[in-house]
C-alpha cells in the first residue's frame, strides 16, 4: 500500500470536510437572523422550515459529519434584474473555509451558490474573497434548524421577486454521483426558489416560494436550469419557504403581519 498517497488523500479529505461540514451541531429551530438593519424601505421576513435533508449526516473515513447548507437570499425586479442581497451564509460570504487552502484574493467554491454569485457580479459587484468579504450587514452563520430572516428592501417599489439559492455538499444521487466530474464536491447542484412578493398585499401578505430550477453544476455559468427531474434530496433541504411583507395596507395604517405556510411538496 502506498502510505504516502494515502496520507495525502486523508489530509485532503480532512480539509474538504472542514471547509464544508461541522462535527454535528444539534438541530435547533426558531433562529432569527436580522440583516440590512439600517436600510430604509419595506420590511420583509423570509421564513425557512427545515426539511428531511437539512443537517444531513454523512459517514466519512474519519467519522460522521453533519452537513448544513449554504444559502443566498436576494431580491430582483419583475424583469429579473438584480436589486440587492439580503442574506448569505457566513462561510461563503466571508470565504471562511477553515484549513482548506485557497487563494485569499479569489472566490473559492463558486459552485456552492453560482446563480446568486453571477447575478451579484454582473450587477457590478466584486465576488467575495477572504481579503474582501461581503459586509456583516448581509451575513450570519448557517442556521441549525428552521429560522427567520428579518430584513429590509432598499427599494420602495413593489412587487419584487425574492430569490433563494440553497446548496448542500456531498448530496449525491444516481444522477449526480461522486464519480461525475462536474458534480465535484456538491453532488446535486444548488436549487433555486422564487416568489413574487408585494402584489395584492391585502389578499396575499404571505407568499410561498416555488422551485424555479437549479444552478449549473460547476459554477461556470449564470444559467438557471428548469429541468429538475434529476433532483431528489436537494428538494428536501427545506420543506417550505415563505415570504411575509410587513406593509401598511389597511385604512388605519395597520401593518399586516400574518404567517402562513404551504409545504414545498404541496405545490
Amino acid at each position: 500500500m502506498n502510505y504516502s498517497l494515502f496520507a495525502r488523500y486523508a489530509a485532503l479529505c480532512c480539509m474538504w470536510l472542514t471547509a464544508t461540514c461541522t462535527m454535528g451541531p444539534k438541530v435547533r429551530d426558531g433562529g432569527i437572523i436580522t440583516t440590512n438593519a439600517n436600510a430604509q424601505g419595506n420590511k420583509i421576513t423570509v421564513r425557512f422550515t427545515r426539511g428531511s435533508n437539512f443537517a444531513n449526516a454523512k459517514q466519512f473515513l474519519f467519522g460522521k459529519f453533519t452537513i448544513t447548507p449554504q444559502i443566498a437570499v436576494w431580491a430582483e425586479d419583475t424583469q429579473g434584474r438584480y436589486l440587492q442581497t439580503l442574506y448569505v451564509t457566513r462561510k461563503f460570504a466571508k470565504q471562511d473555509w477553515g484549513i482548506m487552502l485557497h487563494n485569499k484574493d479569489s472566490c473559492f467554491r463558486t459552485s456552492s451558490l453560482p446563480y446568486w454569485l453571477n447575478k451579484y457580479v454582473h450587477a457590478g459587484n466584486a465576488a467575495p474573497t477572504t481579503n474582501k468579504p461581503l459586509p456583516d450587514a448581509v451575513t450570519a452563520a448557517t442556521p441549525t434548524g428552521s429560522f427567520d430572516i428579518n430584513t429590509m428592501l432598499n427599494t420602495p417599489a413593489l412587487p419584487v421577486v425574492i430569490c433563494v439559492e440553497i446548496n448542500s455538499s456531498f448530496d449525491y444521487n444516481s444522477a449526480f454521483g461522486p464519480k461525475r466530474k462536474a458534480s465535484s464536491i456538491n453532488g446535486q447542484p444548488a436549487v433555486v426558489y422564487k416568489a413574487r412578493a408585494g402584489e395584492n398585499l391585502r389578499l396575499y401578505p404571505v407568499v410561498s416560494m416555488k422551485l424555479a430550477g437549479h444552478s449549473g453544476e460547476t459554477g461556470a455559468d449564470s444559467l438557471l436550469y428548469k429541468d429538475v427531474s434529476g433532483l431528489t434530496t436537494a428538494q428536501n433541504i427545506f420543506s417550505c419557504i415563505n415570504v411575509l411583507m410587513h406593509v401598511s395596507v389597511s385604512p388605519a395604517g395597520d401593518s399586516i403581519d400574518r404567517t402562513g405556510a404551504t409545504p414545498l411538496s404541496a405545490r
